[in-house]
């Protein structure tokens, strides 16, 4: 706490700070060490009662901080370095970066998810005005294209929350009345205006990033092209555990788009083969994957929306919803994916 206090009432601190994230060709381990202060005290920080008004978060330092994560995020791994023995000029020592990038890289993404939880309306700003749309690894673009590559596993966890909590929207109080006097309310307003900062940056990531963040979906029958077969209801060979855990959390968040984006989701979907693909994941012989489905096809449902369900009976959907049942055992099986199927049809009844 007495850090935090110095370092808050400190202009020039905070100053020097800022240089230090703004340094380019900053070296890997000095990323780590400046990464990992930052993490601790920003964790200790969440303690202070008043921590809004925090002189680090200011928007200024929280641009630095934004543009030192996507540098960070941006890294590619070095080549192996040799230590070579002075004397004899024999190789004694043969080591890589990668471990430390990918620390590095994990470090970076909790950062970015402790500011999220911060402010997250302060954090749409800046991915609103700084993140050019013509920039190809701009901050978005790159914590998109982590999620979606299949070694990036061990970030995968922290970058979902970030973009469930980045693209989470509400409906504050209509009410802008305090005790019937005319000024505003100033929660009431900051949750007006967190709304309307929450809708600019849905207009922002719609179309362009959202498919590219559903992607794995999109282009889900291409992928499974080769494994469909005539005998079986499933497909003859199971996803790669990369691709299976892709598709699971991009199954999370599509469910979260559903519930909460109706009309620009609904949009999306029409465009590409979302729901046709959601479909094919009953043929899995992962079960995880059958239940992503299911959770699909019931999130759908309880929107309540004439154009799914028109979608449903033009494309037969029960049909495959009956053949899982039948493939999993049906009557005569009970398990997860059978109580999954038979709860969607106590949800319809």
């Amino acid at each position: 706490m007495t850090i935090i206090n110095a370092i808050d009432n400190a202009p020039e601190v905070l100053e020097v700070i800022r240089k230090l994230l703004q340094t380019v060709d900053m070296p890997l381990n000095d990323q780590i060490d400046v990464l990992k202060f930052f993490k601790e005290f920003l964790t200790i920080a969440k303690t202070v009662t008043l921590r809004k008004s925090l002189q680090i978060h200011q928007p200024s330092v929280i641009n630095d901080f934004m543009k030192f994560i996507t540098r960070v995020l941006n890294n590619k791994s070095s080549e192996v370095k040799q230590k070579i023995d002075s004397e004899s000029g024999v190789i004694c020592e043969s080591f890589n970066d990668e471990d430390k990038m990918k620390e590095s890289k994990l470090l970076a993404i909790g950062l970015f998810t402790n500011f999220i939880q911060h402010d997250p309306s302060q954090i749409r700003n800046y991915l609103i005005q700084n993140d050019l749309r013509h920039e190809h690894r701009n901050l978005l673009s790159t914590v998109i294209d982590m999620f979606t590559d299949s070694n990036c596993s061990p970030v995968r966890w922290q970058l979902i929350s970030a973009l469930k909590i980045l693209l989470d929207t509400f409906n504050p109080p209509i009410g802008m009345i305090s005790g019937g006097n005319p000024q505003l309310n100033p929660e009431l307003l900051n949750q007006a205006l967190a709304q309307k900062t929450g809708e600019d940056f849905l207009n922002y990531f719609y179309p362009e990033y959202a498919s590219r963040l559903l992607r794995p979906l999109i282009d889900f029958d291409k992928t499974v092209f080769n494994l469909s077969t005539e005998n079986s209801f499933f497909f003859k060979e199971k996803l790669s555990e990369a691709n299976g855990e892709i598709l699971f959390h991009v199954g999370e968040l599509l469910c979260n788009f559903i519930n909460q984006h109706k009309y620009r989701i609904k949009y999306l979907v029409l465009r590409n083969l979302i729901l046709q693909n959601a479909l094919l994941l009953f043929k899995c012989r992962e079960k995880h994957l059958q239940l992503t489905g299911l959770r699909i096809f019931r999130a759908t449902l309880a929107v309540g929306d004439e154009f799914y369900f028109r979608f449903f009976i033009q494309h037969r959907s029960f049909s495959s919803l009956f053949a899982l049942y039948e493939a999993s055992g049906g009557v005569k099986c009970d398990n997860l994916v059978t109580s999954a199927i038979l709860e969607i049809f106590e949800f319809i009844r």
